[in-house]
């Protein structure tokens, strides 16, 4: 459980869009937040997204606390000062709003999770050793010119940055685009756990955090944990020029659908793929004329036909 102002509460049940006014009666300043973001409400806690640093804190998010080369603990008081709404933390000063738990990181992932079933966005997990954010940002550009999208900013892509990447997003987002990274067996589990993807996504197995993980096939191991979370019938897309990854098609069956530049084993292929001045020139699967296009023109039509393709899904 979790004690808030001397009530324990099992989990995150209440969630409220409170107009500018609202906002300002209670003293919290909106700037810096998406003008449609939710206040979130745990007891009689109130917060408006999260952080564990106290050099980027808005006013009125909640601080959250971790211990680390020192005890975030000690930081409270100026989280408080620069206008934080509430701590999650082990325990708390006299008179500081807070939710109280053992565990901090857990509670986070908790609260994401409770917030992203609430808001029932659609999820895109994006995971793979090389090309991640690179493939997270191509994915969101593509979707955003039909959909509201979200997604993880720049290095928030562990168990402490994507819940609270989740916990910003405004409540009228679609589509959150969410990358995950490992370095460790049970991470991607954890992440996909919080993030309960709708669309998973694996560029590649690389040799990155070999040291960890003793082979490619123990990375290749850690990156289908997605899977965890996956819903049931979620499509995972996969790298088919990757021979670890081709090499779990008969497992995956019907649920894998694979691109890449190989038309015998992908059911999404290109090639004679060329980038120059701003436009990208393609040959699409089924052969034909190489096509050259606007950076712009080539979203687009990746969206069209990617709307095609989700309607069997």
């Amino acid at each position: 459980g979790m004690t808030t102002s001397g009530v324990t509460q099992t989990r995150f049940s209440r969630w409220h869009a409170l107009s500018r006014s609202n906002l300002t009666r209670k003293g919290i300043c909106e700037t810096g937040f998406p003008s449609r973001s939710l206040f979130l409400i745990h007891g009689q806690v109130a917060f408006l997204g999260a952080t564990n640093d106290t050099r980027k804190l808005l006013p009125g998010q909640l601080f959250v606390v971790l211990k680390a080369a020192r005890d975030g603990h000690e930081f409270i008081p100026n989280a408080m000062e620069k206008g934080a709404a509430a701590v999650l933390c082990n325990h708390a000063p006299e008179g500081v709003p807070a939710i109280v738990v053992e565990d901090t990181r857990i509670a986070l992932g908790k609260i994401a999770n409770a917030y992203r079933k609430h808001l029932g966005f659609k999820a895109v997990g994006v995971t793979g050793s090389v090309g991640k954010s690179t493939t997270k940002e191509m994915i969101a550009c593509v979707l955003e010119s039909g959909y509201k999208v979200e997604k993880t900013p720049a290095n928030h892509n562990n168990d402490i940055g994507m819940p609270m990447a989740i916990l910003s997003m405004p409540e009228d987002t679609e589509i959150a685009v969410l990358e995950m990274g490992m370095n460790h067996f049970g991470e991607i589990s954890y992440l996909t756990s919080i993030a309960k993807p709708d669309v998973a996504v694996i560029v590649n197995i690389g040799t990155m955090h070999i040291e960890h993980l003793g082979s490619m096939e123990g990375i290749l191991q850690a990156k289908m944990e997605i899977l965890e979370g996956l819903h049931p019938d979620g499509k995972l897309f996969l790298n088919g020029d990757d021979n670890l990854l081709y090499s779990q098609k008969d497992k995956l069956g019907d649920r894998a659908v694979y691109f890449g530049t190989n038309p015998e084993k992908c059911k999404v292929w290109a090639d004679k793929i060329e980038q120059a001045d701003g436009t990208v020139a393609v040959r699409p699967q089924g052969g034909g004329e190489q096509c050259v296009m606007t950076m712009e023109d080539f979203a687009k039509k990746i969206n069209d036909e990617c709307r095609e393709m989700t309607k069997e899904f």
